[in-house]
């Protein structure tokens, strides 16, 4: 696997990326610092897609021609979209509702005030476990 070494002459920050592996740059007020994501690059590239669509509830809409628009911005096919869909919600990162509806996990993604987050969490947990449940019934 081929790795690639990358220098920030600012502050000496050494990161070594390796083929398939990515990385986000998390910024808050007070420090940014570097976390794999443990997303290949079109995972991220459609939940970043994805984050720009959610409303202030969190959720968001993938329909067939949302998909293929999804697909043509970000050079992929539309099985790509779908399939990055699936692991996300493996990966409790969306939760599907249904009809090309999704969730995005406010502990991750979130548009709301910050005092409603717990809130939103409350209520995509509660969606995972109830859809959980089904399944295994």
């Amino acid at each position: 696997m081929a790795s690639e070494t990358w220098v920030n002459v600012d502050t000496g920050e050494v990161m070594t990326f390796s083929d398939g592996e990515t990385f986000v740059l998390l910024r808050t007020t007070d420090d940014c610092s570097w976390m794999t994501s443990g997303l290949s690059a079109v995972d991220f590239m459609v939940l970043m897609a994805a984050a720009c669509m959610i409303n202030k509830s969190g959720y968001f809409s993938v329909s067939n021609g949302r998909r293929e628009k999804m697909a043509k911005e970000l050079n992929v096919t539309e099985r790509s979209i779908s399939d990055s869909l699936r692991r996300m919600d493996e990966k409790d990162i969306i939760t599907r509702v249904g009809g090309g509806e999704y969730l995005m996990n406010p502990g991750i993604i979130s548009r709301s005030h910050a005092r409603l987050i717990p809130k939103r969490i409350s209520e995509y947990y509660g969606i995972r476990n109830n859809k959980k449940d089904g399944r295994e019934d």
